[in-house]
């Protein structure tokens, strides 16, 4: 893969210099901080890790409350870090950010750094990386509301009355997820600390450690969420920020509220393309008798506990139309438990076909025990591919953060009736939904108003080329909000893995297109050669 080197223009360089002079006070008015490093705690999220030995180091550093205007209130802030393999190769720090917002990446970055090291020199697609773990350290700033210290689980016992909104939007259900909402609120916002855990903070944090470290500048490498904190450095700190990679990135630009909406439509356009579409297309294909005009209305009037278990478990056409068969026979017999769905789906037989049976059969297996299951009650919880970043969004921290995160940041999520005409609307368009990814829109009306100045994101476009990698079938972070990214920033490039829904591809994958460009970037900071910005390539997941 040929590679161009990236361009400083002299004009781009001065607009930099310009812009950061707006937030040099912020810097300048603290002594260079001293950080304290030590081995981590057996009992830490990065534990002991006997491959990095002493290069796997801690700190719990008492950050200013708020930077911009500090008033000797501090907040607990932990940070780790892999050194350099080699000090003497060393060039300096990579940041990395996990996502979420609440994402922790205390276990994370051993194991990157583990995977880095171990690079085989040798080989082409890896040698980029045993680059990487000899010249710089990786670093993590722990977001706030994460430190074992001061550890916001203000959700943790929260318990919440409302019924499945979906397919209860009465006026006194509504009243009783407004009522939880707003108990959220009332839980959360008083929590020591709270207001103050947001992504500027987080950015200062984080500008905090690298003046300690002592580096002019960082890279950046950061996955969902973590695109919006590179972003928001990049606007806040132009003149420290070097080469940024953004795998997977939320559209950061826009709100919160806009990226809810960039899901929800990705996974309505998925699941109509590879789900919907097909036993319309074919019904008989799929043992079902009715009419393809039918097919859309059956699902949407199936009972409301039936779309609650299985609103997440329609993967294939196959359980589409194992559902429709199922519903079928609870309108003709009743509803007599789980138990009898599973003795009905035994004793039939769904088509004279022994495979589509064979398919039929399987999935209506699968959807009889749906109801043990677990369901995600929003998107950050929905499961990532890449296998490093497993397990980062577990624990009521992360959902405390989380939502303090999304009040704190964004100003404004709308009045009361807006939103239950939104929820109204979300209810008879996404079959997925179960309507709690509306209930922090409430939640932030009585937050009492953001703690957070945003960045100017056009200062962004004065940076160094920046690379952004992104699965076409992404629902967490939907294509559309890269390529819109890449349509509004002339320095982003992008590469588009082909036929993938994985969500964080570096790392996570055999593909020279990601792992060796995404490598040979961090390294560089030269981008792809390639006639436009933008490049596709089909994606290999690691095993």
């Amino acid at each position: 893969m040929r590679f161009l080197t990236r361009p400083t223009p002299t004009r781009a360089v001065v607009a930099v210099a310009m812009a950061f002079a707006a937030v040099m006070p912020l810097a300048a008015m603290a002594d260079t901080p001293v950080i304290h490093w030590q081995a981590c705690p057996a009992s830490s999220e990065a534990g002991t890790w006997p491959a990095l030995g002493d290069r796997l180091q801690c700190a719990d550093i008492d950050m200013p409350l708020d930077h911009r205007r500090p008033n000797g209130a501090t907040l607990p802030v932990e940070v780790v870090r892999v050194t350099a393999m080699d000090p003497a190769q060393r060039e300096g720090s990579i940041f990395f950010n996990i996502g979420g917002p609440g994402g922790h990446p205390g276990s994370v970055v051993p194991k990157l750094a583990q995977l880095w090291s171990m690079a085989d020199p040798n080989d082409s697609l890896q040698a980029d990386k045993a680059s990487l773990a000899r010249r710089y350290d990786i670093v993590a700033v722990i977001p706030r509301g994460l430190a074992a210290r001061a550890r916001l689980e203000c959700l943790a016992t929260r318990r919440h009355t409302a019924a499945f909104l979906p397919t209860n939007r009465d006026d006194a259900n509504w009243q009783r997820f407004v009522d939880d909402a707003w108990g959220d609120a009332k839980a959360c916002r008083g929590a020591p600390g709270a207001r103050y855990i947001n992504t500027e903070q987080h950015v200062h944090d984080m500008d905090y450690v690298r003046r300690a470290i002592g580096d002019e500048r960082i890279h950046f490498y950061g996955v969902s969420y973590g695109g919006l904190v590179g972003a928001w450095y990049a606007g806040t700190y132009p003149a420290h920020m070097g080469r940024m990679l953004l795998d997977s990135p939320v559209y950061f630009p826009g709100s919160f509220q806009t990226a809810i909406r960039l899901t929800l439509d990705a996974e309505k356009r998925i699941f109509e393309r590879d789900v919907l579409e097909p036993v319309v297309a074919a019904p008989r294909n799929y043992g079902l008798s009715m009419d393809s005009k039918a097919i859309e209305p059956s699902l949407w009037a199936m009972p409301g506990f039936l779309r609650q278990v299985w609103r997440r478990q329609l993967a294939t056409p196959f359980h589409l139309a194992a559902a429709l068969h199922m519903n079928a026979w609870v309108r003709e017999a009743g509803w007599h438990g789980w138990d009898w769905m599973e003795r009905s789906v035994l004793r039939r037989t769904f088509s004279n076909d022994p495979d589509t049976d064979a398919g039929l059969f399987a999935a209506a297996l699968e959807l009889a025990g749906a109801n043990a299951a677990a369901y995600s009650p929003a998107m950050r919880g929905a499961p990532v591919g890449n296998a490093l970043l497993h397990g980062v969004m577990l624990g009521p921290a992360s959902d405390s953060v989380w939502l303090a995160t999304l009040c704190n940041d964004d100003a404004w999520w709308g009045s009361v009736p807006a939103i239950r005409a939104r929820a109204d609307q979300y209810a008879v368009t996404y079959w997925g939904d179960n309507g709690m990814i509306i209930k922090p829109y409430l939640t932030c009306t009585r937050w009492g108003g953001s703690t957070a100045d945003k960045p100017d994101m056009d200062i962004v476009k004065l940076a160094a080329p920046f690379l952004m990698l992104q699965a076409d079938d992404d629902t967490r972070t939907p294509v559309e909000g890269s390529e819109a990214i890449l349509a509004r920033f002339p320095n982003a490039h992008l590469i588009v893995a082909k036929h993938s829904d994985f969500h964080g591809l570096y790392n996570g994958s055999y593909t020279p297109c990601i792992e060796g460009a995404a490598s040979h970037f961090l390294l560089t900071g030269e981008v792809p050669a390639a006639p436009t910005r933008r490049t596709a390539c089909d994606f290999v997941p690691a095993r």
